[in-house]
C-alpha cells in the first residue's frame, strides 16, 4: 500500500494501550472500540479447513475438493523498520488473533522484507504486552505469529513485500535491488517455505508486493522502468524487468521445496494491452493490472499466463486502491463514473476480473482498503468512505468493489488490520492507521460502516 502518511517520527517502546494520538484526529479518533466478541451483526467467514489446498479454474479448493474462500486481513509491520507486527505493544499475540477471528476473518498475510530475514536480529521494542517475545529474532517471533493464528484455525500466506525494512513497494518497481539481488530474493524465500515446511498453516506465498513500471522513482537503481508483463528483456540496462518470468522461476523454485503451497503472483501497474477507459490505456495501481494474462500487447505478442511445475497451484493476485490513494481515478469521479458502478465493472473485468470470469485460474485481492475515520484533519463521516454517497466517491468505490467481489465470489484480504502504524520512513507509531481495521487501541473495530460492508463478503465464505 502507497499513500499520504503523517511525518515520519520515530518513537520506541510505546506503553500498552496507551494510544499517543496527535491533535486534529478525525471523527472517529475519541472513539474506543470494545472488543468485537460475539459480533451479532454480521457472519463470520466460514473456518479454513484444514491441509493445504489447490486450484481448479477460479476455484481454491481443499484437500476432500470442497470450495473454500480466503477472506483475509493483512497485518503488517515484518516489513517496515520495527522488523514486528504492529499492535504487540498493546495486546497480546493471542489476543490480536482471537479479534481476527472475531471481526470474521479467516487468514492473514504477513508481509515481510528480505532484510529482515537476511539478517534476523533480536527485537527489543515494539513488544510491550508480549514478554516472552522479547529480545526474540525476527524469524522466531514470525514463527510465534504463525503457531498462534494456527491455534485459533487461522491460515497464514507469507508476503515478500519488499527487499530494504521500510513502506510500502520497493522504489525501483523491481523484485530485487543492487543490495539484495534477486538471489538474495529466492534464497529468502527457501529459507521461509523451508522453515514451514511442514506446517499447513502456512498455505502460500505471495512473491512479491506491486511489482510496477514506471518505478515509483526513476533514478532509483537499475534506471530500467521497473517491472512488465511479459516482455521487457533483454534491455539496455542488463537488468531484468520481466517480472512473468522471474515469477515463474520463482514458484517453481519454492514448489521443489513445498510441492502443496499456493503460489500467488502479482500483476504490475502499466500494461500496453490496458485497461482502456475512454479510448486511452489507463495506468493501474501497482501489482494490479493483469492484462497481459489474456491479452497481446506492444513488445508481448501473445498473452502471457504464468506456467509452474506443479499444476492446479496457481493463483493471480491484485492490488486495488481507490480514489482516497488516486484522485484521479476516471472510472469513478462524482457526478459522472462514480453515478452507478458500471464503470469501475468494467475496469475490473478487463483487469483482473475476467481471469476467474472465464475460470483461468483462482484471483485474490491481497490488498484493498478504505479510511476508517482516523485520518488526521479529516472530519468525513466514516460511512462516506465506504457506501455509495454524493460527496465523496471514495464510498462510491469502496462499495462497488465490496458488491464484485461478493457477485463473482473473488478470493480477498483487507489491507489492514493494524491500528496504529509501524516504524518505516514517512510513518509514526504513536499515529493511527487510518485504514486499519482495529482503532489506534487495538481493542475494537475503527469503523463500523466498513465492517458491514465486508460482512457482506465475508457470508460468501
Amino acid at each position: 500500500m502507497d499513500g499520504e502518511d503523517s511525518a515520519g517520527r520515530r518513537v520506541r517502546g510505546i506503553a500498552r494501550r496507551r494510544f499517543l494520538g496527535g491533535a486534529g484526529l478525525g471523527a472517529a479518533a475519541l472513539t474506543v472500540g470494545a472488543p468485537l466478541f460475539g459480533r451479532g451483526t454480521a457472519a463470520l467467514a466460514a473456518p479454513l479447513p484444514i491441509g493445504y489446498f489447490h486450484t481448479r479454474g477460479a476455484q481454491i479448493l481443499d484437500a476432500c475438493n470442497s470450495p473454500v474462500q480466503l477472506a483475509g486481513v493483512n497485518w503488517y509491520g515484518f516489513e517496515c523498520n520495527s522488523m514486528v507486527p504492529g499492535g504487540l505493544c498493546y495486546e497480546t499475540l493471542d489476543y490480536i488473533c482471537q479479534q481476527v477471528v472475531n471481526l470474521g476473518f479467516n487468514l492473514i498475510r504477513l508481509p515481510y522484507s528480505v532484510q529482515a530475514v537476511q539478517s534476523n536480529p533480536p527485537i527489543g521494542s515494539y513488544l510491550d504486552a508480549n514478554a516472552d517475545l522479547q529480545g526474540r529474532t525476527v524469524l522466531e517471533i514470525m514463527d510465534a505469529v504463525i503457531a498462534t493464528a494456527g491455534r485459533y484455525g487461522l491460515k497464514v500466506v507469507l508476503g515478500n513485500h519488499r527487499s530494504e525494512a521500510g513502506w510500502s513497494y520497493e522504489s525501483n518497481g523491481l523484485w530485487y535491488t543492487q543490495l539484495y539481488p534477486e538471489s538474495a530474493w529466492l534464497s529468502t524465500w527457501g529459507v521461509l517455505v523451508q522453515r514451514y515446511q511442514n506446517n499447513s498453516t502456512v498455505i502460500g506465498c505471495d512473491l512479491r508486493n506491486e511489482p510496477a513500471a514506471p518505478s515509483a522513482d526513476s533514478s532509483a537503481w537499475p534506471q530500467n522502468g521497473g517491472s512488465l508483463w511479459g516482455y521487457g528483456d533483454p534491455n539496455a540496462t542488463g537488468y531484468p524487468r520481466d517480472w512473468t518470468s522471474a515469477a515463474e522461476v520463482a514458484g517453481n523454485y519454492l514448489l521443489s521445496l513445498n510441492p502443496d503451497l499456493l503460489i500467488f503472483a502479482e500483476g504490475v501497474r502499466y500494461d500496453p494491452a490496458g485497461p482502456i477507459f475512454n479510448g486511452s490505456n489507463c495506468q493501474y495501481w501497482p501489482g494490479g493490472n493483469l492484462v497481459g494474462v489474456g491479452e497481446a500487447g506492444g513488445g508481448r505478442p501473445a498473452p502471457r499466463p504464468l506456467t509452474l511445475s506443479v499444476p492446479n497451484r496457481l493463483v493471480y493476485t491484485a492490488h486495488d486502491y481507490g480514489t482516497d490513494m488516486f484522485s484521479g481515478l476516471a472510472w469513478c469521479q462524482l457526478g459522472t463514473t462514480a453515478s452507478t458502478p458500471d464503470a469501475c465493472r468494467g475496469i475490473w473485468d478487463q483487469t483482473w476480473g475476467y481471469i476467474a470470469q472465464q475460470e483461468i485460474a483462482p484471483v485474490w485481492i491481497g490488498e484493498f482498503g478504505t479510511p476508517n475515520g482516523y485520518k488526521p484533519n479529516d472530519n468525513t463521516p466514516p460511512e462516506y468512505y465506504t457506501d455509495v454517497n454524493n460527496v465523496n466517491p471514495q464510498g462510491n468505490w469502496f462499495s462497488y468493489l465490496v458488491q464484485y467481489i461478493k457477485d463473482h465470489n473473488i478470493n480477498w484480504c483487507y489491507w489492514a488490520l493494524n491500528g496504529t502504524q509501524s516504524e518505516a520512513p514517512g510513518r509514526d507509531p504513536s499515529q493511527p492507521d487510518w485504514y486499519g481495521v482495529l482503532d489506534p487501541t487495538w481493542t475494537g473495530p475503527a469503523s463500523q460502516p466498513m465492517m458491514s460492508q465486508l460482512s457482506m463478503i465475508q457470508q460468501n465464505s
